[in-house]
């Protein structure tokens, strides 16, 4: 999802460039760009509601019975928070987004150059560096085991590279707010360089992250096939997607730059940061795939146990007996049937 590393450059790089045309397709081509975020803002939303949903009442009460433990513990995974943080992200950055553009686009209806409020500008910068920081920071979660195994060498550098990136990130809204604020004490041109500096960092730990997890996804497919390590398989086929969407979203970024704050720049901004809620999806794909997966796997094992265990018995103690101990012989193999899956895999 990534991609304030060029992001917050989005808003900088094109300060005062309001100069396209006020005429009839420029005014359409921001109602869309307006009404494209609104739509996406009621999917984030929808999504959001799925995703609690399906942990509060599905996932973390069988986890939690499975595993003995408290459903509260099953609820607040470090994979689940990663998930709802960047579903909130885009919660709040689509409205906003869509308010900032609606600004300019009243300005065009009647012939006034206006510029996107430099508050909503801030919020959208930070929304889009947290929801990137939350991919990035749940990419590897999902994929840390499979870099050990087939990048043992860099795993430890890739390691501190994905602790500095949240950092980094974070830090290229600086600019966004310090332009809210209207801190005029700041010379701009030294602010422009270091903010230039930043984003050349953040670039480049975005493509060694995202490249490294495409890396390991694609070697693991082609290693593996959908009947093997199926946990693992799960993840990579979903991770794969959502890295090919990452960089087809760097590519929108890129041409919206060379547009500028004007109609276009601003149609093909969102569709941009639209690709982040499809990034968000195959993250969640992953964890209900996961689920199903294990559930599946869980009811393998039982029926394939109470079917050894109740031949046992008719040999043992005649078709007579059996059917007065099959209820227990069931048990017993319910509550074994939840070690069967690779703990390697984060809920």
């Amino acid at each position: 999802m990534v991609l304030l590393s060029l992001g917050s450059l989005y808003f900088l790089m094109n300060e005062g460039t309001m100069g396209e045309s006020t005429d009839t397709n420029g005014i359409s081509i921001q109602q869309v760009a307006v009404t494209l975020n609104w739509v996406m803002a009621s999917i984030s939303i929808l999504g959001t509601v799925v995703i609690i949903g399906f942990v509060v009442f599905l996932e973390a009460p069988i986890l939690a019975k499975a595993r003995n433990e408290l459903v509260q513990t099953m609820i607040f995974t470090p994979v689940n928070v990663l998930l709802v943080i960047v579903s909130a992200s885009l919660n709040v950055l689509y409205p906003v987004q869509a308010l900032s553009y609606s600004v300019v686009l009243e300005g065009m209806k009647v012939g006034v150059s206006r510029e996107r409020p430099p508050v909503l500008e801030a919020i959208i910068a930070i929304c889009v560096a947290t929801s990137e920081v939350g991919y990035i920071l749940y990419s590897w979660i999902r994929s840390r085991s499979l870099v050990k195994s087939q990048f043992p060498k860099c795993y430890q550098f890739a390691r501190s590279l994905m602790r500095a990136s949240p950092v980094m990130y974070l830090l290229q809204c600086i600019p966004a707010v310090i332009k809210a604020c209207e801190i005029s004490f700041i010379n701009s041109s030294t602010l422009t360089v270091a903010h230039n500096i930043m984003i050349g960092i953040c670039a480049m730990i975005f493509l060694v992250m995202d490249t490294l997890f495409l890396s390991v996804f694609i070697i693991h497919l082609r290693k593996w096939n959908m009947t093997e390590q199926k946990d693992f398989t799960i993840i990579a086929f979903f991770g794969l997607m959502g890295c090919v969407l990452a960089f087809v979203s760097t590519g929108a970024f890129l041409v919206s730059s060379a547009y500028g704050q004007g109609p276009m720049g601003s149609l093909l901004y969102t569709v941009c940061v639209s690709l982040f809620e499809l990034i968000g999806s195959c993250m969640l794909l992953i964890k209900v795939r996961l689920f199903l997966l294990r559930e599946e796997e869980n009811r393998d094992q039982s029926i394939a146990g109470i079917k050894k265990a109740a031949s046992m018995a008719k040999l043992d103690m005649g078709t007579q007996d059996y059917h007065a101990t099959h209820p227990t012989v069931n048990r017993l193999v319910m509550e074994k049937s939840d070690s069967h899956f690779s703990s390697d895999v984060p809920r």
